[in-house]
């Protein structure tokens, strides 16, 4: 920029110099042809929870060069003018009033003015009503006709046209005396402001209470970016807030970590705010006489010039605190219906309620320490008097279950059991039944062989098949023997063994190109649990093994077939079992394990008829990347099995660490440099801010050090 003068002559407003005059007179061309405005709002009303956008449409056959919208409420004289600028991404002017200037109003109304320089057009005035205010009924109560009362509730009173001094508040009959009531907000109230430039993740608040209590002062915290003046509303309980100018309410500019953070080197957000007071449910808006001047900028943060928290101090006059209010132990009255009336000079307003400080009853359907035998059904008879059911929960040896749940001995372990049921009843009264009951053991033990033994030879084919049964309750069984078909290593007849390598887990084919059909001295090695292994292993691809297993033919689909497999692999692999499904064209997961340092088994139990394909079962054990060992607590896998090409480091918004932690900073470079070849790190990528405080020339020697 360029000095022209610096006071070296005298001013002159109001009039020009020759110097300032143009040699040629500006042509201004006459325009009679004044601008349009259409109002698109198209609103008739508006809940008052709710924004509000008024829009229009401004159009001029030369140029627009303002539009402007005048609004007031029901409470306001005048109207308030708002400069609009035209919307790119529509073409249109909008305005949006928050529900913050609608609480409490009963319509507002509107108009646009648009000019061209010339012309100005002035719209119609619109007025929309306003919808969900408070109750402005004569003589009120803040309960309802059937409203369920439970414990201490405040009670209040309210009239709109006398005061609380007027009115007198009795409960089924009896007055209460004026000592016992207390005045008190009718509504909840509003902290309202307006603030911009909030950013990211600091933990800015809304507090109210003793600071040295800090985190239990918090109400709300607002941590999302704000890029412009937004309107936040915020509610305060009206027993927060008494008569007086005791009430006192914060706004804290944050850290990272905390509104209360105290450690210097721990940077605030810094933001503007303006426009703050307390917005009573009727519209009322209450000010902290300190900032009081509407539209004055509120600069809050850790900067030169700003302030970390600022409390606002709001005062409440008698006419505000309007309603008379008694806090009503309901556990001193019974049970069922009351009537709280309120009466001013010969009017009368009253609530028939319900108290309710009884749970719900639970009579189940089995008794405390007895023995069940059969079909057991578990079942309660759960009722409410007043409030009725909410919900009900039910567990049957911690596992949760639904009523009506029907098992029998059999199905249960024998021993002893746990039924715990919980009743909650709509208003929370909440009850807890917990029955303990044994069940026999129903099932047959596990049979004993007794002829012929695993592995005896010489026993001819009519051999007489022989075990050992017993059932703990004496019960009559029935014993069947079973025909089974066995295919391992040790019998080359229906069994084929091959290993290779697959670039996925599993993979895609039933049968991968490149396999090496097992060896003679392969099948030696898998025929016996002998401490000898057949080994395959890859540096880039999962090693497997697949077997194929041709069925007898007197196996039906409807069979059992059992799979077994016994071996070990690198501690952290993850070991899985696979059966090829015909129907589903893949290899099916049946069982897997984390490996460890011993050996381990792999298991399932199949029908034929799921897997087999021509009798031909298709069996597959694959060593895997195991997501869960990190987690599990086992090591990671060895580099020389890492399937990625190299690793990157991604950095993020340094900032902080340039400011106050350089020493830390630069360890972590320092790690990164270090485990560059462990790692495979090929790329370090940095995003977001480098420096704090961009003024601070030390941050930039940090940053730039690094």
């Amino acid at each position: 920029m360029l000095k022209a003068s610096s006071g070296t002559q005298t001013p002159t407003p109001g009039t020009v110099t020759n110097s300032q005059v143009p040699t040629e007179p500006v042509q201004v061309e006459l325009d009679d042809v004044p601008p349009t405005i259409t109002d698109i709002t198209a609103v008739k009303e508006i809940d008052q929870f709710k924004s509000l956008e008024l829009k229009a449409d401004a159009k001029d056959d030369r140029a627009v060069r303002s539009v402007e919208v005048y609004v007031r409420s029901d409470k306001q004289a005048d109207y308030v003018k708002h400069n609009l600028s035209e919307d790119f991404n529509d073409t249109m002017y909008h305005y949006k009033i928050s529900s913050a200037d609608l609480i409490g109003r009963k319509y507002i109304e509107y108009y646009f003015v648009v000019s061209d320089g010339m012309n100005e057009t002035t719209s119609e005035v619109v007025k929309i009503a306003i919808t969900g205010g408070p109750d402005r009924s004569p003589l009120r109560l803040n309960v309802k006709d059937n409203e369920i009362l439970k414990g201490t509730n405040t009670i209040k009173a309210s009239a709109q046209s006398v005061g609380m001094d007027a009115l007198k508040l009795s409960i089924d009959g009896k007055q209460l005396a004026d000592v016992e009531t207390f005045s008190e907000l009718e509504n909840d109230a509003y902290f309202v402001f307006d603030a911009t430039n909030v950013d990211y993740y600091f933990k800015n608040a809304v507090t109210m209470g003793p600071p040295a209590d800090e985190d239990k002062t918090i109400l709300y915290t607002f941590m999302d970016p704000i890029t412009s003046y937004t309107t936040l509303s915020f509610p305060i309980r009206a027993d927060r807030l008494k008569t007086g100018n005791d009430n006192v309410i914060y706004i804290r500019a944050g850290s990272k970590t905390s509104p209360f953070d105290k450690r210097p080197e721990e940077n605030k957000d810094d933001f503007e705010i303006k426009n703050v007071r307390l917005l009573l449910a009727d519209g009322t808006e209450i000010w902290d006489q300190a900032y009081a001047e509407r539209e004055k900028q509120i600069k809050m943060g850790d900067s030169a010039g700003k302030a970390e928290s600022i409390g606002f101090r709001f005062d409440l006059k008698a006419e505000h605190v309007g309603s008379k209010a008694y806090s009503w132990d309901t556990k001193t009255a019974t049970d069922g219906p009351h009537q709280i009336t309120v009466t001013s000079a010969d009017k009368e307003f009253t609530s028939k309620v319900i108290v309710d400080n009884t749970a719900p009853s639970i009579k189940p359907t089995i008794e405390n320490g007895k023995e069940y035998r059969g079909a057991i059904t578990l079942d309660a008879i759960i009722k409410d008097t007043y409030a009725g059911l909410d919900k009900v929960e039910v567990k049957l040896d911690d596992k949760t279950i639904v009523f009506p749940y029907t098992t029998s001995s059999g199905q249960m372990t024998g021993g002893a059991h746990k039924l715990y049921i919980k009743a909650t009843d709509k208003v929370g009264n909440t009850s807890e039944a917990h029955v303990n009951f044994n069940v026999p053991d129903e099932n047959p033990l596990q049979p004993q062989l007794i002829s012929p033994t695993q592995g005896q030879k010489d026993v001819g084919s009519n051999a007489k098949l022989t075990v050992k049964v017993q059932d703990p309750t004496n019960d009559l069984m029935n014993v069947l023997f079973y025909k089974g078909y066995k295919y391992d290593g040790n019998r080359a007849e229906g069994f084929t063994g091959y290993k290779s390598a697959s670039v996925t887990e599993p993979p895609k084919e039933m049968v991968p190109a490149g396999e090496e059909v097992l060896t003679p001295e392969d099948y030696k090695k898998i025929s016996a649990v002998d401490g000898d292994y057949l080994v395959n292993e890859s540096v880039e691809k999962f090693p497997y093994q697949r077997f194929e297993v041709k069925l007898d033919p007197s196996v039906k689909a409807t069979d059992q077939v059992e799979i077994n497999w016994k071996g070990k692999s690198l501690e952290g692999r993850k070991v899985s079992l696979y059966a090829w499904s015909p129907s589903l064209q893949k290899w099916n997961q049946l069982d897997h394990v984390i490996a460890g340092i011993t050996d381990f088994e792999l298991h399932a139990v199949v029908k034929s008829g799921d897997y087999a394909s021509g009798q031909m079962i298709q069996v597959m054990v694959q060593d895997e990347i195991a997501a869960q060992a990190a987690s599990s607590g086992s090591k990671p896998t060895p580099e020389t099995d890492d399937p990625y090409d190299f690793s990157f480091v991604w950095m993020s918004d340094t900032q902080y660490y340039s400011q106050s932690y350089p020493k830390i900073y630069q360890e972590i470079v320092n790690w990164i440099v270090a485990q560059k070849e462990k790692m495979n790190i090929k790329y370090v990528i940095h995003t977001g801010d480098v420096v704090d405080k961009s003024y601070q020339e030390y941050q930039w020697l940090e940053a730039t050090r690094i």
